[in-house]
């Protein structure tokens, strides 16, 4: 199953530049009915990538949720948090925002888009 994950994952990119968002959105949702006995690290990423499917298509709340439960299953995935992060902040709700893109930084201080989305909602919060 890893393997189709990874196959699934790089088709993304032409379906993102098609702007096919639900089709990627269905595409995870097939996995996961699929990968329900596989590793939950496995699962997660596949429920981050359905998250990050929905945030493309202004689903904030059904994003949400997904990235909770891709935490769930493995609290370590470091793009959820970032991720659930940037909602957060699309959301203005700045104090939930921190936590997660402070958490991503702190797992990945070397990753450019981390650090510069905590710094925009640290501004945001700042001003607000």
């Amino acid at each position: 199953m890893e393997d189709i994950l990874k196959a699934l994952e790089t088709n993304v990119e032409k379906l993102y530049a098609e702007r096919k968002f639900k089709e990627v959105e269905d595409m995870f949702n097939t996995f996961l009915k699929e990968a329900a006995e596989e590793p939950a690290a496995i699962r997660a990423r596949a429920l981050n990538n359905k998250g990050h499917a929905k945030y493309m298509q202004v689903e904030f709340d059904d994003a949400l949720k997904d990235y909770d439960a891709a935490l769930g299953l493995d609290p370590d995935l470091v793009v959820a948090k970032y991720n659930r992060g940037t909602i957060y902040y699309r959301m203005s709700k700045f104090d939930q925002a921190l936590i997660d893109l402070e958490a991503a930084v702190k797992a990945d201080p070397v990753n450019k888009e981390f650090a510069e989305g905590l710094e925009k909602c640290k501004s945001a919060s700042e001003s607000k």
